[in-house]
């Protein structure tokens, strides 16, 4: 049996996304698996805690110091390398 699904959106980049789908469809992979596998990834590169956290307002995913930052000399574009 096949987990509930919840459909979500995120807004790219026509770059991003048009790089997203040609290699989605040279590796047959749906845009969504591929998406998953580099967000989990990426988290795991960078030891992100994934459990929401909860700010002052309640609101999750408040991080009263800001978000972490780039690596040095490394645009947000390189950071999955497949």
């Amino acid at each position: 049996m096949a987990k509930k699904q919840t459909r979500r959106s995120i807004s790219v980049t026509r770059e991003a996304y048009d790089k997203l789908k040609l290699y989605a469809d040279k590796n047959d992979i749906s845009m969504s698996k591929l998406t998953e596998a580099a967000l989990d990834l990426y988290i795991a590169r960078q030891d992100i805690k994934t459990t929401p956290a909860r700010g002052p307002t309640g609101a999750f995913g408040t991080n009263p110091a800001g978000p972490a930052p780039l690596p040095v000399g490394r645009r947000s574009t390189d950071a999955f390398s497949f």
